[in-house]
């Protein structure tokens, strides 16, 4: 490779400048190692939500018997760990379930704030909705 300039090549004498950077980049990622627990992650993370959802619905269906299955509608899923578990068992469920309504609620609302602050840095609604 030719001479650099802080660490960028200098552009070929047949390319134009503004491709100096884009082949420099190119070089970059070419060069970097591909690390080792990026392809594992997202493989880990599809495997602790299918165990979250599969774990408790097989437990709750195979603990009940099979007439029971008309009863299962919104909320029922407390009542199930109340037959298993007892009624400290329903109440931890209703209040994990009532802490993680709260957090994806919370997190809507960040994203929804984001948004209008973009629209309104953007010039699409009223600069009120930039202020942070």
């Amino acid at each position: 490779m030719g001479p650099t300039c802080h660490s960028l090549p200098l552009p070929r004498p047949s390319e134009p400048a503004c491709l100096a950077p884009a082949r420099a980049t190119a070089t970059i990622r070419r060069r970097r190692p591909l690390d080792p627990a990026q392809p594992a992650s997202p493989a880990g993370a599809v495997g602790l939500v299918v165990g979250a959802y599969l774990i408790p619905l097989l437990a709750g269906t195979g603990a009940l018997p099979s007439e029971s299955a008309a009863e299962w509608t919104d909320g029922f899923f407390s009542e199930v760990r109340q037959r298993i578990g007892g009624p400290w068992l329903r109440v931890w469920i209703q209040a994990a379930a009532a802490m993680s309504n709260m957090g994806l609620f919370e997190a809507e609302m960040n994203g929804d704030s984001f948004q209008l602050l973009g629209m309104a840095e953007m010039g699409m609604i009223p600069a009120i909705f930039a202020r942070r």
